[in-house]
């Protein structure tokens, strides 16, 4: 692989970029459904007492 400081030439096209743009987009959507999975199967109830718990003993 090659690395240039150069963008390619695709990307000042609309299909260049709008390609290049959905990268971003899968990438926060996926993001957001990933924690919203981990928000939504997490107990927190259970966790933060014993992370303050831990946090108490100077760890």
């Amino acid at each position: 692989m090659i690395c240039s400081s150069y963008p390619t030439s695709d990307l000042f096209t609309r299909a260049g970029w709008a390609d290049f743009t959905n990268g971003f987009w899968l990438g926060g959507t996926g993001g957001a459904v990933f924690a919203w999975l981990l928000i939504g199967t997490l107990h927190l109830d259970i966790l933060l007492p014993l992370v303050r718990q831990y946090h108490l003993f100077g760890a």
